[in-house]
C-alpha cells in the first residue's frame, strides 16, 4: 500500500500544495480498513489515548514530559513493540520536533504520512481557577497566572498540526481557557486552525451527562479538515442533536409542568423545535450557497478543464441534510412530549 508520495510524481500544473494529496492518501487509507493512526501530545499516562484505543484507533506516539508518566503510557499501548524503550522517555514538546520523534520510534516515510489524528490536552495550571491561586500564593503575585510559560505550550500543540496535517484533532481543557486574562484561548486555537484548512468548533461538556457520577466540566475542541466535507456535515448534524439533547434535559421541569397543566403535544413539540428550526434552515441556506460558489471557484482555480458543480447536487444534498436533521429533532422532541408527566418530573 503506498504510505508516501513518492518524489518523482509529476503533479499537475495547476494543483493544490502537496500536503492536500496527503489528506487524501490518509482517507483512501482509512477507506481501505487501516485504523486510523492517533499522537497524543501532553499525554500523561494516557486517558484520552485509551478512550481512542477502546473505539479501536491505533495509537502510534505520545509526547509527555513525565517519565513515569510515559512509562504507563508505554506499557498500556506499546507492549511487544521493538521501540518500546523508547516510548518510555519523557519528552520536553518545546524540544521534540515530530521529525525527530518518529525517527526514534523507527516510523518510516515522510512526516505528512504519519498521524491521522492529533489529541491532547494542554497542561491547565495556568488556566484552572486552582492553579491560578496556588501560582499566586508561590510567586506573590495577582497576575502570576498570566507569566506562566505553560499557558503558551498550546502553540507547540498547533505547531504539531502544522506539520502533520492530521484528518481531525480533539483538544480537551478547563473551562477557564475561554477566559485566560480576558482571552479566549479556544478561539485563537480556532482562528489558527481555520487558517490552516481546518473546520473548528468547541463547547463545553459535563461529564454527569455522559454516564460518569461526577460534576466535572470541560472544554472540547473538534477541528475536521476541509477535503472531510462530508463528515463535517454529518458532525454538524450530531452536533444540533446534542444541543436539542441538552435543552431538553435543562427544561425537563417545564415540560412536565406543561403537561399537567393540558399542553398538548404538538404545542410542546413546537416550543422545543423552534429555535432550532430557525438555526438550521438559516445555516442550510447559507452552507448551500457558500459551498456552491466556493466549490466552484476552487476548481476554477486549479484546473483548465473540469466538470462543474451543478445546483441540483447542492439542492440534493442540502435537502439531504435538512430531512435528516429535522427527522432526528422531531424523534428526540416527540419522545419526550410525549412522556407521562410523572415520569418527565421524576427525571427531573
Amino acid at each position: 500500500m503506498i504510505d508516501t508520495l513518492p518524489d518523482t510524481v509529476a503533479l499537475p500544473k495547476r494543483t493544490l500544495l502537496q500536503e492536500k494529496d496527503y489528506i487524501k492518501l490518509k482517507i483512501d487509507r482509512h477507506r481501505e480498513g487501516e485504523k486510523l493512526r492517533v499522537l497524543d501530545l501532553f499525554s500523561g499516562c494516557g486517558g484520552l489515548s485509551l478512550g481512542f484505543h477502546k473505539a479501536e484507533y491505533e495509537i502510534v506516539a505520545a509526547v509527555e514530559i513525565d517519565d513515569n508518566a510515559m512509562s504507563s503510557h508505554a506499557k498500556n499501548f506499546h507492549v511487544g513493540s521493538s521501540k518500546i524503550k523508547e516510548h518510555t522517555i519523557g519528552r520536553d514538546i518545546q524540544k521534540t520536533n515530530p521529525e525527530d520523534l518518529f525517527r526514534k520510534l523507527g516510523l518510516q516515510g515522510n512526516t505528512f504520512s504519519q498521524i491521522d489524528i492529533i489529541i491532547g490536552g494542554p497542561p491547565c495550571q495556568a488556566f484552572t481557577r486552582v492553579g491560578r491561586a496556588k501560582l499566586r500564593n508561590i510567586n506573590s503575585d495577582s497576575n502570576a497566572f498570566l507569566n506562566d510559560p505553560r499557558s503558551q505550550l498550546y502553540k507547540r500543540y498547533l505547531e504539531y498540526v502544522r506539520r502533520l496535517k492530521p484528518l481531525a484533532l480533539l483538544m480537551e481543557n478547563v473551562p477557564d481557557i475561554l477566559n485566560y486574562g480576558g482571552v479566549n484561548i479556544a478561539d485563537l486555537v480556532c482562528e489558527d486552525l481555520e487558517k490552516q484548512g481546518y473546520r473548528c468548533r468547541y463547547t463545553l461538556l459535563n461529564t454527569v451527562f455522559y454516564g460518569i457520577p461526577q460534576m466535572r466540566e470541560r472544554m472540547f475542541l473538534i477541528a475536521i479538515h476541509e477535503n472531510l466535507g462530508l463528515v463535517a456535515m454529518m458532525l454538524s448534524v450530531t452536533g444540533l442533536f446534542t444541543l436539542v439533547s441538552l435543552n431538553i434535559m435543562k427544561r425537563m421541569k417545564e415540560i412536565g409542568v406543561r403537561k399537567v397543566l393540558g399542553a398538548s403535544v404538538p404545542s410542546i413539540a413546537g416550543i422545543m423545535n423552534r429555535e432550532f428550526i430557525v438555526i438550521l434552515l438559516i445555516a442550510s441556506a447559507f452552507g448551500s450557497w457558500a459551498s456552491f460558489s466556493l466549490t466552484n471557484s476552487l476548481m476554477g482555480s486549479i484546473w483548465k478543464y473540469y466538470q462543474g458543480v451543478n445546483t441540483l447536487t447542492f439542492l440534493i444534498s442540502i435537502g439531504l441534510l435538512i430531512t435528516v436533521s429535522l427527522a432526528t429533532i422531531g424523534y428526540k422532541v416527540f419522545a419526550v412530549a410525549t412522556m407521562n408527566p410523572v415520569d418527565t418530573l421524576r427525571d427531573e
